[in-house]
């Protein structure tokens, strides 16, 4: 094993990490109080703080319990107590509402993507008119008519020549 402080080979014990030089420096046997219950403890490493789990537990709530912030929800505009102060929406139903304003608000002449040119090709093949493949896709006929316009690469080629295969 290497010692993750020297940088030593040593022989380990377990799940040790350091070499044995270097263990005692990073132990102290002096005894430390806990902050949250008071019992006098023996840290297992120099920056051990809490005496267990549970008292560290118990003050990370605490301190978390007083970061409280009120903030407005951006989309029904009710105040709500939030632990950061950059939160947008008081629950799931305005995150949710959010989200489906932000799907619409794309548009329907949002970027024509590669895997759109494709798709509009793939349903033209199907005999699919431009109107019924901008309704599936939620784009204007215009966004359809221009991506239809433009090539398909060759793989996509070779993707839609299987597709057409297997009908």
């Amino acid at each position: 094993m290497i010692c993750r402080d020297c940088g030593r080979e040593f022989e380990a014990c377990g799940q040790q990490r350091l070499c044995p030089a270097c263990a005692p420096r990073r132990t102290s046997k002096e005894p430390k109080t806990c902050p949250v219950c008071g019992k006098a403890f023996i840290p297992h490493i120099k920056t051990q703080t809490y005496c267990s789990a549970r008292c560290r537990a118990i003050q990370r709530a605490a301190e978390q319990a007083k970061e409280r912030y009120t903030v407005r929800c951006t989309v029904c505009g009710r105040e709500f107590q939030a632990g950061y102060k950059h939160a947008h929406y008081c629950g799931a139903k305005c995150r949710e509402q959010a989200a489906k304003e932000r799907c619409s608000a794309a548009g329907p002449d949002r970027e024509i993507t590669g895997l759109t040119v494709y798709l509009v090709h793939k349903y033209a093949a199907e005999g699919m008119m431009e109107p019924e493949i901008a309704g599936i896709l939620k784009r204007s006929a215009a966004s359809v008519h221009e991506a239809i316009e433009r090539p398909l690469k060759p793989y996509q080629q070779r993707c839609l020549q299987e597709f057409l295969k297997g009908r």
